[in-house]
């Protein structure tokens, strides 16, 4: 019972990767699923994208993308979401012509390739974009840094709802607000039905534009307007999450010292540094948080958020929050293989299991799991501390 750690590269003899990996739950089929870039040493990358799968079984399997799909290769981390309306995946990824063109690859019946620039004549990008399903408006969304340095917008309604073909947006030319410094982030708000894109602007303040079900979108908002927040942000993709149990929304950063912050909005702004109250470690440099909702569940009735990060010792760090407030709780040990990416990770509610996968200082790929139940294939970490 909680937390667990297993070793997928050494475990399954898969190929080594470098930078974050991509991990997500597929409830339809009750399967896990994580894209990744090959390659080893800090940054020696092959420019293929790999996935791992695995079922109710536990015993995962390993595809080459580009060998199926025959797309380009890749020079970036991969992005990857569900659109669960369609029952597709989805990979994000810049291409390696240096030409900035979005690459999506899709499961539908098999891996296949697709031009995203292309195809919705969208300005270049200057870094991979992340990707989100919004079920209020039935739709794919894809946020992106232009080479511009606007915040873009790419839109695709389901296939069940018209023309499904992929529409652009420049919110900052649309809409207003400062140039954007660093890649955006997006999510999709359940509880409220909208969804929302942050970005660190060149005034060094986090902005926050709004859609609606019919996609369209509002003027940007200051999310840190009159609050003592950060004094500087260290990373990009300022991506948030919806917390139903509350009806609140939730957007974490990092500053400059490494320090983990949170922005909440409960009808009005307000943020909170986590790692320094708590004497927590700070988030390894070049690196940042994964942060999500684990939701009451039948077998977990305390609802819960969670942000994971890779600390300076190269260790996978948990900032939680129940009830009774804010707690740490590092995930690995001194003997597990140490983290040197951003970590991945989810809640699969059907399970009420939590998944984390990072890449390690040896290029392997790490799983780390919590569940109420014991598991017997795994080594077994202590359940989360409070003190």
């Amino acid at each position: 019972m909680g937390w667990t750690v297993r070793n997928l590269t050494d475990t399954f003899h898969f190929p080594t990767g470098v930078f974050a990996p991509a991990a997500y739950d597929f409830p339809d089929d009750r399967t896990r699923h994580v894209i990744y870039l090959g390659g080893s040493g800090v940054s020696d990358n092959t420019g293929m994208l790999h996935e791992l799968y695995c079922g109710s079984d536990d015993v995962w399997h390993e595809k080459d993308l580009m060998d199926e799909s025959g797309a380009p290769h890749s020079s970036s981390p991969p992005k990857a979401y569900l659109f669960v309306l369609e029952g597709t995946q989805h990979v994000l990824y810049l291409g390696t012509t240096a030409d900035g063109h979005l690459r999506e690859l899709y499961q539908d019946d098999g891996w296949h390739a697709n031009d995203l620039t292309a195809d919705s004549g969208a300005q270049a990008a200057q870094k991979a974009a992340q990707g989100f399903e919004y079920s209020a408006g039935r739709a794919q969304v894809v946020v992106f840094q232009g080479i511009d340095r606007h915040v873009h917008v790419l839109t695709r309604k389901s296939k069940d709802d018209g023309d499904p073909t992929w529409v652009h947006k420049d919110l900052t030319w649309d809409h207003g607000g400062p140039l954007c410094a660093r890649a955006p982030g997006g999510y999709a708000f359940s509880a409220g039905g909208t969804m929302h894109v942050d970005y660190l602007g060149d005034d060094g303040r986090i902005y926050e534009y709004t859609g609606t079900s019919n996609l369209t979108w509002g003027e940007p908002v200051d999310i840190g307007a009159g609050l003592d927040g950060p004094d500087g942000f260290a990373d990009d993709a300022y991506r948030g999450y919806g917390f139903t149990a509350d009806g609140t929304r939730h957007v974490d950063v990092v500053d400059t010292s490494g320090d983990v912050w949170e922005y909440s909005f409960d009808g009005t702004w307000s943020v909170e540094n986590l790692t320094a109250p708590r004497g927590a470690e700070r988030v390894l440099a070049g690196t940042s948080v994964s942060a999500y909702a684990f939701e009451a569940t039948a077998a977990v009735p305390v609802a819960t958020q969670h942000v994971v990060y890779a600390g300076g010792d190269h260790r996978i760090h948990e900032l939680w929050k129940d009830p009774t407030g804010w707690h740490e709780n590092p995930l690995t040990n001194a003997d597990d293989p140490g983290a040197e990416s951003t970590p991945s990770a989810f809640a699969d509610h059907a399970t009420s299991t939590q998944h984390v996968f990072y890449t390690s200082q040896a290029n392997q790929i790490v799983e780390l799991r919590w569940t109420d139940r014991p598991s017997l294939s795994e080594v077994v970490r202590p359940r989360h501390r409070l003190d």
